[in-house]
């Protein structure tokens, strides 16, 4: 699935594998060279423990990857 932001020239991609990950990637439009990959953010609930969910955040600044990790614990139901 994605969404177009026409504003900002990005595109935005959603993707995931069942429930326990999903990550997001936006694309700024570069015009007459395609796509470059400035946001990339990933929830990553597979832990053999299944207690935490890893939250990745991954943003292109200034030509260079500032990562910045998150971890969470799931609340139980």
């Amino acid at each position: 699935m994605f969404v177009v932001d026409a504003q900002h020239k990005r595109l935005t991609v959603f993707n995931k594998s069942g429930c326990c990950w999903h990550i997001q990637q936006q694309y700024q439009v570069v015009p007459n060279k395609g796509l470059k990959l400035v946001y990339e953010r990933e929830e990553d609930a597979t832990s053999a423990e299944g207690e935490n969910v890893m939250v990745t955040e991954r943003k292109l600044i200034q030509n260079k990857w500032k990562t910045r990790v998150k971890k969470y614990t799931m609340l139980n139901n």
